[in-house]
């Protein structure tokens, strides 16, 4: 059974607040040291280290971390503990249990609220089946349980709250299963602890994707049917594209021949761009709003930390934490700011969309491909397809009906896309893999589909 504990650290004796008066600053832990630190454009600064007995190690991994709006407390999960503990380090006091005193409780995600004076737990309790989530809110200066939700009150038959989010109207959070495979895309549910009210709000959220802070505005990747696909994926379909969302308008902004698995979007200067970090890790490339693509080396393949209103953040092993930022002249120009490893992870940063400007300008969406005498191609190479209830597909050697016969996908029958479509006898004829037994089959006529797209 994975066990999670979670440490609440108070930061207070530090004077752990944001700077006023800087462009931007983010916030980091690093794992090995076990320190927290502030970057900003001028450097960086230690505000505290966790003790060396309350440490994440290989064995016990560290979770997302939480910071409270005024940056006085950070909440850490790590696994394999069911363990809820506040860490006072002004006190140097490690660490009294708070939280659900119960077996097969396990910890799922936490929020502060605006005001930092309490902090949102998400539970589940696995210890029987049906399993049962919880959303509790514990007052930071008694450790006591102000309210608390249960899972059966969600209007969904999800029991997991997912990427908390406390705002001044209530907690937002994202529905889900647990111990399962989580749907990647949906809407944002919304509790108000004073009430007790869990509603659905129809805001919009992706798992896979980016949300931009102050705009709301969504990027993320998709495996588009109008577009060539890449592989053929073994579970979830590679992006092929990357799509811009803002409210319920969606347009497709970035599309690479060269590249038909697309890596997560990545928001960077303020929001006016997007970045692209290439699958060998060697350059990363920038979309803008207007259209423009730039492609930049990175160094020591580095692993992207943070976006900033200037730029944004990368840290590698061999490079340490890298800024790449914007010059006056547009360029974009790069300062080492620290040695930081691969143990870094991003806690909190200054919110981007202050600047962005407007939408990004849509690429055109290509026309399917329409062989002679026949329907528009619906098929793509390295995806799925299945033969229409009904009668059976046949597979011939080569695309010609005069080809040898070399075998049949019966109605309902399941195949993978290999390449296609040519264009021959006013077919569109697809070349397939069914059950081991490679060759071409129809699509259809000019008047009915013989078989569709299946994932």
């Amino acid at each position: 059974m994975r066990r999670t504990i979670l440490v609440v650290v108070v930061l207070a004796v530090f004077g752990f607040v944001r700077a006023q008066g800087s462009e931007w600053e983010v916030v980091v832990y690093d794992g090995a040291s076990g320190a927290f630190s502030i970057v900003t454009a001028g450097g960086v600064e230690t505000l505290a280290n966790v003790p060396p007995h309350a440490r994440p190690t290989e064995d016990v991994p560290l979770n997302p971390i939480a910071l409270s709006p005024d940056h006085r407390y950070a909440a850490l999960m790590y696994g394999h503990t069911q363990e809820l503990r506040l860490f006072d380090i002004g006190e140097a006091i490690c660490c009294p249990p708070i939280g659900p005193d119960e077996d097969g409780v396990e910890y799922v995600n936490a929020a502060f609220s605006p005001d930092s004076r309490q902090v949102a737990v998400s539970t589940v309790a696995i210890g029987e089946f049906p399993y049962v989530g919880h959303l509790t809110t514990i007052d930071l200066a008694t450790l006591t349980t102000i309210h608390q939700v249960s899972s059966d009150q969600f209007p969904t038959s999800e029991i997991a709250a997912l990427e908390l989010e406390w705002r001044e109207d209530g907690i937002y959070f994202f529905p889900s299963c647990w111990g399962c495979e989580p749907p990647l895309t949906g809407t944002l549910l919304r509790w108000s602890p004073e009430d007790g009210q869990v509603v659905d709000t129809g805001e919009y959220y992706d798992l896979t994707g980016r949300r931009l802070d102050l705009t709301g505005e969504w990027v993320y990747g998709e495996d588009h049917p109008s577009f060539p696909a890449g592989s053929i994926p073994e579970f979830i379909a590679p992006s092929n594209v990357i799509v811009y969302r803002n409210g319920s308008s969606t347009e497709v902004v970035y599309f690479n021949p060269d590249n038909l698995e697309l890596p997560v979007p990545r928001w960077v200067l303020d929001g006016r761009a997007f970045l692209l970090r290439e699958a060998d890790g060697s350059a990363v490339t920038l979309v803008y709003r207007d259209g423009r693509q730039q492609t930049l080396p990175i160094r020591a393949q580095g692993r992207f930390l943070a976006g900033t209103p200037d730029g944004w953040l990368m840290v590698s092993e061999a490079a340490g934490l890298s800024h790449y930022h914007e010059a006056t002249d547009g360029e974009i120009v790069l300062a080492a700011l620290g040695d930081f490893g691969d143990t870094v992870q991003l806690v909190d940063g200054t919110p981007l969309g202050a600047t962005a400007g407007e939408g990004f300008a849509a690429i055109p969406i290509p026309e399917p491909i329409t062989c002679p005498g026949a329907l528009p191609s619906r098929l793509r190479a390295n995806r799925f397809g299945r033969v229409l209830p009904g009668d059976a597909n046949n597979l011939r050697a080569e695309p010609t009906t005069g080809s040898e016969l070399i075998g049949r996908i019966p109605g309902e029958g399941f195949f993978v896309i290999l390449e296609g479509p040519v264009c021959a006898e006013d077919y569109a004829w697809w070349r397939v893999d069914y059950s081991g037994t490679q060759g071409w089959t129809v699509e259809g006529t000019g008047e009915e589909y013989w078989v569709e797209p299946s994932g």
